[in-house]
């Protein structure tokens, strides 16, 4: 600090010597050095000369020309199937898990073991067993069976046979017992004849003796008369074929056929039955081995060895070898009608466009008061899409919006204020592509595009972007 202080006081010395000694020569080195100064601020001050104004870039517009298809912008819901999950349908435990992750699977090949217990037993599979121990006894002894009804359905017919032959055989004996009764009748008469002649005589020396011995003889042969005459009824009762006897031989045999009719058909009930449960049994014990329900490949697997699992329990994830990809699309019953079936709706996901026609638009709403519009989005997308993706779609109206004589301009191009509307169109004024204003009167809205009553012509190209100024210069994409 002292340096400083001795240094300067000598600077000071020196400038007051030159000051006192040279006074005119200091004056005119300070005149030149405010005349330097003066002319580097002029220099400086001095404005850049003005430049000849750059004219603006033409600016990059959509228009809208009558005739032009009308788009709708929509929202497609993407739907990927084939990347199917696995799912427990029986309790388990697991026993074997035969894949891996990565692992080409044929349709059917078995993704993972369970047993019923930790030691491996499956008694789906003893229960499957049983079954077909049964529909084996049951298969094996049916013709046994059915042969045994046959024989017993025969054993009825000959029995109620037999029945109709005796019947027949007493009606052929009941004329030799009628012939029978009538020579025992003549006998009865003559007895009758000669017990009058020895009454008779009896009182010419005829003893009563004789008298006794006619009697005794006739009381026999009424006797055996009589029995006769039974067994003739009773032959007659049971020989015909409108009696008790013959109706309750026939009720017999048709209970019997009947019986044997319902044996045969439960012998087939059981047969089915026996049949039934062995595929009933078999498909229970299918639960216990999930297999893959198409070719594909295994791309997790979520169980592990010794894991108890139960129904719903993920199992694993199969990515098919044949995939699909459907774009869902829901509007309103109005614009749904108007969609094109033949001009193709055009996707726009990540940066990429690709353009694809309907493959189905339901007639009735499908969601709430919405019909659905369906795309068939091929696998070469498929890098594009996640399951249950939005994505935006542009819809084409094939259909007529009105009229030929009405025209129609996006909502998009209207400018309105409180007391009118108006647009911007494309007009070409000295080789020049322009912008110009046009105040418009509008009618009804029809989805994204609004009737114009007057104001435009069919020769307007209406512009579609947005933030426009009167003259400002275009270029048309």
């Amino acid at each position: 600090m002292g340096k400083f202080t001795e240094f300067f006081a000598a600077s000071k010395k020196k400038v007051l010597y030159y000051i006192d000694k040279y006074p005119f020569a200091l004056f005119l080195g300070l005149l030149g050095v405010l005349l330097v100064l003066i002319i580097i601020g002029n220099y400086l001050r001095t404005p850049a000369p003005i430049a000849e104004e750059a004219q603006h870039a033409p600016t990059s517009v959509q228009v809208y020309a009558q005739g032009s298809t009308p788009m709708i912008g929509a929202t497609a819901k993407i739907e990927k199937s084939g990347v199917i999950t696995i799912f427990a349908q029986t309790s388990g435990i697991v026993q074997k898990i035969p894949v891996t992750e990565g692992t080409h699977v044929q349709r059917g090949t078995k993704l993972v073991v369970f047993s019923t217990n930790y030691q491996g037993a499956n008694a789906a599979a003893v229960s499957r067993q049983l079954a077909q121990r049964n529909a084996k006894f049951a298969n094996d002894n049916y013709q046994f069976q059915k042969d045994t009804i046959a024989q017993q359905r025969e054993v009825a017919q000959k029995v109620e046979a037999q029945a109709s032959d005796l019947r027949s055989i007493t009606r052929d004996s009941l004329q030799d017992t009628r012939d029978v009764i009538k020579l025992n009748e003549d006998i009865l008469n003559s007895i009758n004849l000669q017990l009058a002649d020895l009454e008779a005589n009896n009182v010419h020396g005829a003893t009563d003796s004789a008298v006794l011995a006619v009697k005794q003889g006739k009381a026999q042969l009424l006797v055996g008369l009589n029995n006769l005459r039974a067994g003739l009824r009773s032959a007659e009762y049971s020989s015909s074929n409108d009696q008790e006897p013959a109706q309750l031989a026939q009720l017999q045999r048709d209970i019997t056929l009947k019986q044997l009719d319902l044996q045969e058909r439960s012998l087939d009930l059981s047969k089915d039955v026996a049949n039934l449960q062995v595929k009933l049994q078999s498909i229970s014990e299918s639960l216990m081995y999930p297999t893959t329900p198409c070719p594909g490949t295994v791309e997790r697997v979520f169980v592990k060895v010794g894991q108890l699992v139960n129904p719903g329990t993920p199992i694993a994830i199969v990515r098919a070898d044949a995939r699909e990809m459907t774009g869902v699309v829901t509007v309103p019953g109005e614009i749904a009608s108007r969609v094109s079936r033949a001009e193709q709706s055009i996707f726009t996901v990540e940066g990429t466009t690709f353009s694809l026609a309907p493959r189905y638009i339901s007639a009735e709403p499908t969601d709430g008061n919405l019909h659905t519009i369906l795309f068939s989005i091929p696998g070469e997308y498929e890098q594009y899409f996640s399951n249950n993706e939005q994505v935006a779609v542009q819809l084409p109206l094939g259909s007529p919006v009105a009229r030929s004589t009405d025209l129609y301009i996006p909502l998009d191009a209207v400018y309105q204020t409180q007391e009118s509307a108006f647009v911007y169109v494309a007009v070409t004024e000295s080789d020049k592509t322009v912008a110009r204003v046009k105040q418009v009167e509008l009618g009804a809205v029809s989805g994204g595009y609004v009737k114009v009553t007057s104001g435009l012509t069919d020769a307007d190209k209406v512009i579609i972007t947005r933030g426009m100024s009167d003259g400002e210069l275009l270029a048309i994409q």
